[in-house]
């Protein structure tokens, strides 16, 4: 349930890391919409959207599934 973000490319260590991200279950599915915004998927059926700076859960959805279907994001622009 735990979600963590790793520099691969420089120092390999962990940077971020989000305890019981979904609860005691699994991450299905991570995207970055945004450089500061991760949106994941758990088993516990939400979708939440994740301030990577703070760290802390902005958002969260409850989808009504707690199967394996993959997430998908888009972002639209309101014209603003």
């Amino acid at each position: 349930g735990s979600l963590m973000l790793w520099d691969t490319e420089g120092t390999r260590r962990c940077l971020v890391r989000f305890n019981q991200a979904h609860g005691d279950k699994a991450v299905s599915a991570a995207r970055f919409v945004e450089e500061q915004r991760l949106w994941t998927q758990g088993r516990d059926g939400f979708v939440k959207q994740w301030d990577v700076e703070q760290p802390v859960c902005v958002s969260a959805h409850e989808l009504g599934c707690h199967g394996f279907v993959p997430m998908s994001v888009c972002v639209a622009s309101c014209g603003r």
